[in-house]
């Protein structure tokens, strides 16, 4: 596990719930309905990156190209 990564994912789930805030404030239409959007899109989007495969996956990305 790398720090650099940990802090680049969590960074970008921030965004991704920013996001979600804009849009839901901004485009009420494109979240419309009773299925819990604001959970599947700032949650479930990444969900995946907290496997061990794709965490490792993103992880070795991280350490051969930092982007910060």
């Amino acid at each position: 596990m790398s720090v650099q990564y940990d802090q680049y994912l969590m960074e970008h789930k921030a965004n991704v719930v920013r996001a979600f805030i804009f849009l839901k404030e901004h485009l009420p239409h494109l979240i419309e309905g009773d299925y819990d959007y604001e959970w599947q899109i700032s949650i479930a989007h990444d969900q995946s990156k907290d496997s061990q495969e794709e965490y490792d996956a993103y992880d070795k990305y991280f350490l051969n190209y930092p982007l910060f």
